[in-house]
């Protein structure tokens, strides 16, 4: 397929599993996420930058030292390299993200209906979420 058009926002806010990839092109690639309540992605340092916007709910991420709440139509830069983690600190209510990955970090369109299954995915080249 050459092209896909969808509305990522309305994807993004329907989607239940952990992780879905939904494109990938040469050099990035991007996807949704959804974690439940008083979930996190796991903390780490990968070698690729990502982007997360929030497409529905709250939480927060960590980078380094700094942290910041994420509300509805927050974008959060993750530069390679960097330790960081995000949660979704609601008591309830889903936390639906948008995410980018720069290099693409994953096969063509894998969905990760678990945490557990995406953290040791062994397509990752990356490791990790």
């Amino acid at each position: 397929m050459l092209m896909k058009a969808l509305n990522i926002f309305e994807v993004a806010k329907n989607n239940k599993a952990f992780r879905r990839i939904l494109m990938s092109g040469n050099n990035s690639q991007f996807g949704v996420m959804s974690l439940k309540p008083d979930e996190e992605i796991e903390q780490g340092i990968f070698n690729v930058d990502k982007i997360f916007i929030v497409a529905r709910g709250q939480g927060r991420v960590k980078i380094g030292k700094e942290e910041a709440s994420l509300e509805e139509g927050s974008v959060v830069l993750i530069k390679s390299g960097k330790k960081h983690n995000l949660y979704n600190e609601a008591k309830e209510g889903d936390l639906k993200l948008i995410v980018i990955y720069a290099p693409a970090v994953y096969p063509d369109e894998p969905t990760h209906s678990k945490r557990d299954r995406a953290i040791v995915d062994p397509f990752s080249t990356h490791g990790g979420v």
